[in-house]
């Protein structure tokens, strides 16, 4: 697969991501299978058996870890893939594995104001619910507090990421150059995201459905649910990465003119 150099829909962009994912699954889908493997595993271990809240928090803490490493693994052999490099699962993951503590970091100070905006909106909703006479202004404010700033935040912090693992560089660096490419182009990329998502909720409707039909015993509906969540995240994870890429790719080409892979080969 070979990006065009030049600025394209966002309609073409979100199909080429899919495409780049179909093309490299045959790479990544061992990948793909432990990394939901171990997640299950870990989920129905939980479910099954009460366990104390550190225990719990050290087995989510430990997944978390483990399949971040796998999706840095996809992400470096769906890259390879767009330079026309064919490479093995074994050949990046020395890489990935380098890359790995300070990727956890990017991640947790993406998904920390995302949860700090949750917090905050929360907060506000419970004061203002106290007077029901501002229990619809503290909704449509708490809507405005959450979805557009965390739209804004979403579409401006979730390419640092993907910056970071394909090239070297520091940490503020990825975030600040995340956020100068997304500049101007916010409402596009989460228009691009909101794709991919739709795109989900059509393909798990099928497997949700189910659910409700089929009692199993010793599981709540939400268990089960959240059983199957687990299952399809890796792949849901893998898809986003392959889609990033080749959305980095047509924000440089908007913003500095150059491609994905010139990006990466620059000092």
């Amino acid at each position: 697969m070979i990006l065009n150099n030049s600025e394209i829909r966002k309609w073409r962009v979100f199909v080429q991501g899919c495409r780049l994912f179909v093309e490299c699954f045959g790479i990544i889908w061992p990948v793909l299978v432990l990394s939901s493997g171990l997640g299950i595993a870990a989920a129905w271990s939980q479910l099954s058996a009460p366990v104390d809240a550190n225990t719990s928090l050290a087995t989510i803490l430990v997944v978390t870890v483990v399949s971040t490493y796998l999706n840095v693994i996809v992400t470096l052999v769906c890259f390879n893939h767009l330079r026309q490099k064919h490479v093995t699962v074994g050949a990046v993951a020395s890489l990935a594995l380098a890359k790995l503590p300070v990727l956890m970091v990017v991640l947790f100070i993406t998904n920390g104001v995302l949860a700090l905006i949750m917090i905050v909106v929360g907060v506000l909703g419970q004061l203002l619910f106290v007077v029901p006479e501002l229990v619809l202004f503290g909704m449509v404010l708490g809507l405005l507090l959450l979805a557009i700033p965390g739209l804004i935040l979403m579409a401006t912090l979730l390419p640092a990421a993907t910056l970071f693992i394909i090239r070297p560089m520091g940490l503020i660096e990825a975030i600040r150059k995340s956020h100068r490419l997304v500049r101007g182009y916010w409402l596009r990329t989460a228009n691009i995201y909101a794709l991919y998502i739709i795109l989900w909720v059509v393909l798990l409707l099928p497997l949700i459905a189910p659910i409700f039909l089929v009692d199993i015993d010793g599981l709540t509906l939400m268990s089960q649910v959240s059983l199957l969540l687990t299952l399809v995240t890796p792949w849901l994870l893998a898809g986003f990465a392959a889609l990033n890429l080749v959305l980095c790719h047509d924000l440089l080409i908007r913003q500095e003119r150059r491609s994905l892979v010139e990006f990466a080969s620059s000092s």
